[in-house]
């Protein structure tokens, strides 16, 4: 049998499966067969208004106008929310945590592979995204690094040259 959370022996049937054996909406005993649980709405979460490191840090002088303020104190990971006139008592705070997430990835190393950047991720995984500019960001950085090479060859021809000619006037 499925049971609605929250609902007690005494909740009116939200709906149900099989064939009714008992009263309905608005009656107090619940009708034979399965319920089926109807889903509410969302909530609308938890706004936190700050974060202060220690409950010492508290903001002072808040009024009535202030109820509700909800602030979060690192050192005991609980949230204080403000009644109007005080905070909780220090420890009195509302823990907040959440499920654990996903195991995220990090990325260990980048390579480029013609037109792609390949990402190799923490798990022993890659992935590639193409970048078509890289083909010619190479392209180019090959071709600049020949001209300067043959212009340090071309340099040293010309230097020599005069060295041969200074030496040749010398003599």
């Amino acid at each position: 049998m499925t049971s609605l959370i929250g609902a007690g022996p005494n909740t009116p049937v939200i709906g149900f499966g099989g064939t009714p054996g008992g009263l309905m909406i608005g009656q107090t005993n619940l009708p034979a067969g399965t319920l089926v649980p109807v889903a509410g709405r969302d909530g609308r979460g938890l706004d936190v208004d700050g974060r202060v490191a220690t409950y010492a840090a508290l903001p002072a002088g808040l009024t009535a106008g202030d109820a509700g303020k909800a602030i979060l104190v690192d050192a005991d990971k609980q949230v204080y929310i403000w009644s109007g006139s005080a905070w909780p008592a220090n420890g009195s705070g509302a823990q907040v945590k959440g499920d654990p997430g996903p195991t995220g990835r990090a990325i260990t190393s980048i390579a480029v592979s013609g037109d792609d950047l390949v990402f190799t991720l923490s798990d022993s995984t890659t992935q590639s995204v193409t970048v078509p500019a890289l083909t010619t960001a190479t392209d180019m950085a090959a071709i600049a690094s020949a001209a300067a090479s043959l212009a340090v060859n071309s340099l040293d021809v010309v230097t020599a040259n005069r060295a041969l000619a200074y030496s040749i006037a010398l003599s």
